[in-house]
Parts: structure tokens; C-alpha cells; sequence
């Protein structure tokens, strides 16, 4: 799962994290204007495959400060591949990152 997400002064937002892939622990960072576009330059730099973001939404699944929120986001890989993926977290930065692993674990 992804560390948190950092914003510098400049309005660079900047993402390093701890994955598995096939049983082996890769760290990967990245940046981007955003949280999402900072994971995906930190996954294509680690050589993981190459996407893009194509389709993205998020709701919340209560109501109150501990509200759960849901993001779906669809990605593109560089093959024409169109995956789907969901992420459920009470940070709606989380849940999207989780939705994005989603979606890469379907490719």
C-alpha cells in the first residue's frame, strides 16, 4: 500500500511507497500534480506497466467524520487493455490508490 502522500511548495505532490509484486517487495516514487499522477509516474518508473487514467469516480458510503469513501477508477494500458478497479478507505486520497492497484491487478 502507498505511504502517504506529501505536497511541497512548489504544488508538486510527491508519492513513495512499498508494493508487492510476485511475492517481492518494490519501493517505488514518483511525482505529479496530483496524488494519483505522482503513483503513476512511481509505478512506470519502477517498471511496473505503462497506463493512464482514463475514467475515475468517488462516493461516500456513510455520512460523519469516519465516513468511508469509494473511488472507481478505470485505467489503459499501453497494449489497449481497459481494466476496472474500486477502493474503499476513509481517505478518498487512499481509496483512489487502492482503486488504481485494483485495476493493475486485473491486467
Amino acid at each position: 500500500m502507498a505511504a502517504p502522500v506529501i505536497r511541497d511548495r512548489d504544488g508538486v505532490v510527491k508519492c513513495r511507497a512499498e508494493l508487492s509484486r510476485d511475492g517481492e517487495a518494490v519501493k517505488i516514487s514518483g511525482q505529479g500534480n496530483g496524488p494519483l499522477a505522482a503513483l503513476v509516474h512511481g509505478l512506470g518508473a519502477a517498471g511496473g506497466p505503462l497506463f493512464e487514467i482514463t475514467a475515475y469516480s468517488e462516493h461516500a458510503l456513510s455520512s460523519g467524520e469516519e465516513a468511508a469513501a469509494i473511488a472507481y477508477i478505470q485505467i489503459k494500458t499501453s497494449d489497449g487493455k481497459s481494466r476496472w478497479g474500486a477502493g474503499v478507505d476513509t481517505n478518498i486520497e487512499l481509496a483512489s490508490v487502492r482503486a488504481v492497484l485494483s485495476a493493475l491487478n486485473r491486467v
